[in-house]
């Protein structure tokens, strides 16, 4: 299913406007059936849905998953593919690494927003969770441009996620590196 996602996102991520929001709704709706085939149902949080505060502010969740006391927060990135990327054209990297960046900003910007609220958010959050951990996912293998802390699960592992790998997560038996990493919020009591 995952290469079969992969060949039908290349042509697709060469598209702009209209065709391009529609790619990235289905990248989103793939994502989502994913991680629910993947984690399961009762591990999944959201996914496509705006949650908001009760005052009139709302951020976008893409798709969502719990291991345990650990919620994962997706931001699904179909970023176009062109062809100077191919090539490895360094003014093409730039520009993937910084659409990757702002992923990052829109996903921290989600994360306060869910710490900020948490106590009355349309789709609360599930009472065990304590820790949040924010992940891009792209159809794509991704450049990632610095071996560091904040851009790797593990030592293997990038935060900036294929849908295969996606699914790796799930290989971790214990989770607890993760409470140290810079990206990780601790939710207050």
């Amino acid at each position: 299913m995952l290469s079969v996602l992969e060949t039908l996102m290349l042509p697709l991520s060469r598209l702009d406007g209209e065709a391009g929001n529609k790619r990235s709704i289905h990248f989103e709706n793939e994502t989502n059936d994913l991680v629910k085939k993947t984690f399961g149902l009762d591990c999944y949080w959201i996914g496509q849905k705006k949650i908001n505060n009760g005052k009139g502010e709302e951020r976008e969740i893409d798709s969502s998953f719990f291991i345990r006391e650990f919620l994962f927060l997706l931001e699904c990135k179909s970023v176009n593919v062109s062809f100077a990327f191919d090539m490895g054209d360094k003014r093409a990297l730039e520009f993937r690494k910084e659409k990757i960046k702002r992923a990052f900003d829109e996903l921290n910007d989600k994360v306060d927003f869910i710490v900020k609220n948490r106590k009355c958010l349309s789709y609360p959050i599930p009472q065990n969770i304590k820790y949040i951990i924010p992940i891009v996912v792209s159809p794509f293998a991704e450049y990632i441009w610095e071996k560091s802390d904040n851009l790797f699960i593990s030592e293997n592992l990038p935060r900036v996620l294929t849908p295969n790998e996606l699914g790796e997560i799930k290989e971790f038996k214990d989770l607890s590196f993760l409470i140290n990493k810079p990206f990780t919020t601790i939710l207050p009591d």
